[in-house]
């Protein structure tokens, strides 16, 4: 855990993930129409990503369970707020112009949008967030 990103709230905390998977064409439209009744609700991912960082870790022996728990005890002391209204065109953009995810793209959106510094580990967000003179943690 980085000090100085774990005492500052005020910026976009990046957790990284890399979900590989491709779509047969045609397939997306009919998915889309099949889960659509469904679309009620839906979780937020940096919780989880958070905790599964944390797991992982936990098999690869680098931390212990108490240390989870004292990581997510002090991370709900922080003042994060989820943003709901990404400004959709801009991440595209991102995602295109960086060549990144657009879930990572999505984090370097938010922090441009605020005005606020983003704290990642990822080197091509990090690559990304210089280039769009986005101030980082």
């Amino acid at each position: 855990r980085d000090s100085a990103s774990a005492n500052n709230p005020g910026g976009v905390w990046h957790a990284r993930s890399r979900r590989r998977f491709s779509i047969p064409s045609g397939v997306a439209g009919t998915n889309l129409r099949k889960t659509a009744r469904y679309a009620g609700k839906n979780c937020d991912p940096l919780q989880f990503e958070i905790r599964n960082i944390l797991v992982v870790n936990e098999r690869h022996k680098r931390i212990t369970e108490s240390d989870t728990g004292v990581f997510l005890r002090d991370l709900a002391g922080l003042r994060i707020r989820i943003d709901r209204e990404p400004e959709e065109g801009a991440v595209l953009r991102l995602a295109r112009t960086h060549r990144l995810s657009v879930y990572d793209a999505s984090y370097l959106e938010l922090a441009l949008r605020e005005a606020i510094p983003l704290a990642t580990l990822d080197g091509e967000l990090t690559a990304a967030a210089r280039r769009e003179g986005t101030k980082l943690i």
